[in-house]
């Protein structure tokens, strides 16, 4: 976990304190990697976009960018893309080129964070096929075995969407680095 936000640190430090996960203070990518204000739909330029995108414009330009580092030092299995909706399209570009890890998982799914990642990998699904998603936990078999093949309901209600994606093995290309 990547949190250029000290009280963004705190929760997944004390939760995820027994899991195998890093927290690591710094931005994913360079604040020049954000989308632009011209790449935002104007529809999405609410109240929420006029709070938050000029403060994280600024926090990520004095923040040192930590994902190309770490994946140059780790090969790591899965990816979750579930930060800033502003930098999503920028993750994912670092991550399916730098990590190139054997999963990706996507978190807030058909949003801004991830609306450009999805379109792509629907149109490239030579890199990834979509694995498991929401809606799908009891019937997308083998992904569905991450999850118990569960039904939907045995899980917390949460809003969000999520998919996660398996890379494809290619001819001479290993999915392990």
């Amino acid at each position: 976990k990547v949190e250029f936000l000290e009280r963004g640190g705190a929760p997944p430090r004390r939760y995820l304190r027994d899991w195998p996960v890093w927290c690591v203070r710094g931005s994913t990518v360079a604040a020049e990697e954000m989308l632009t204000v011209d790449q935002i739909p104007t529809k999405l330029r609410t109240e929420h976009f006029k709070m938050y995108y000029q403060r994280d414009l600024k926090l990520m330009k004095v923040s040192n960018p930590q994902l190309a580092r770490l994946c140059a030092a780790y090969h790591f299995d899965l990816v979750l893309i579930d930060g800033n909706e502003y930098t999503g399209w920028a993750e994912f570009n670092r991550v399916r080129n730098e990590c190139r890890p054997t999963y990706l998982a996507l978190h807030d799914t058909q949003t801004l964070k991830t609306h450009k990642i999805e379109e792509y990998l629907e149109a490239h699904q030579d890199e990834y096929a979509l694995y498991l998603r929401k809606g799908a936990t009891q019937s997308m078999h083998p992904g569905c075995m991450l999850v118990g093949c569960r039904p939907e309901s045995a899980f917390t209600v949460n809003e969000a969407g999520w998919a996660i994606y398996k890379r494809v093995e290619q001819q001479g290309r290993s999915v392990y680095r």
